[in-house]
């Protein structure tokens, strides 16, 4: 995809912020000519959220392919997305993961990690695969927590929490991993990383089976504690809502 190309599907983006109706119209008509070549619009959205420079821009391409490819509760897999062709799906996936592990601004790390899990949720319900995404999470996790690891791993917590169900049979292979990860995680001060370790063990509870459920009882105290740290600051409010409904 030249620049040029690139420009005009940013071009459509931003028209669709404009103040003017006039213009966001034309904008709409313009995306819709596009999303007559779904494969194309896809790919051409995941260049956009790995290469442009623009926030906004990124942020609506996230939501826009996000919508895009959601897999409706009737359906396994987005039958759009599985008629793609099996290269060009591999270069989306790797201009998402590239996006993320590149990303320099904090609030778009759980877009495009949402917008992963959608793609995600195709890959495995149509029984594909995505290697590359299983390593980057085992890395990350296998990875010494410091302050030049600390995004990724929130990133990797935020992803495995949303797609362990999909996937159980590969991620529990590292089970172990994750658990002494996680022991790790609750020995920081750091309230951020321990609410997105609860809320990665908590979704692995639902999925796991039952004889595997002692190992995370280790972690009841650390998740109270967790609780009572974030109702005593108001920067976690929001965390402290999601653990009690």
């Amino acid at each position: 995809m030249s620049a040029e190309e690139l420009q005009i599907v940013e071009n459509i983006l931003e028209g669709f912020l404009n103040p003017e109706k006039k213009v966001r119209d034309q904008a709409q008509i313009k995306f819709n000519e596009l999303s007559n070549n779904f494969a194309a619009l896809i790919f051409c959205l995941s260049k956009v959220i790995q290469e442009s420079s623009k926030l906004q821009n990124k942020t609506f391409a996230c939501v826009a392919l996000r919508k895009l490819v959601e897999v409706k509760a009737s359906e396994i897999g987005n039958p759009k997305w599985e008629k793609i062709d099996l290269q060009l799906k591999e270069t989306i996936k790797l201009n998402l993961l590239t996006a993320l592990v590149n990303n320099t601004q904090n609030s778009l790390n759980s877009k495009i990690c949402d917008t992963i899990c959608t793609v995600a949720s195709n890959i495995y319900e149509l029984e594909e695969k995505w290697d590359d995404l299983i390593k980057y999470l085992v890395n990350n996790f296998s990875a010494d927590y410091n302050v030049n690891t600390a995004e990724h791993v929130e990133n990797s917590l935020n992803i495995l929490s949303q797609i362990y169900l999909m996937n159980y049979d590969e991620f529990h292979k590292s089970s172990n991993l994750f658990i002494e990860c996680f022991k790790k995680y609750f020995a920081t001060d750091n309230l951020s990383l321990r609410t997105k370790t609860i809320s990665c063990i908590s979704e692995m509870i639902s999925s796991t089976e039952k004889k595997h459920l002692k190992v995370y009882r280790q972690f009841s105290m650390n998740i109270l504690e967790t609780i009572l740290k974030c109702a005593d600051n108001p920067k976690e409010e929001n965390n402290v809502t999601i653990f009690l409904f």
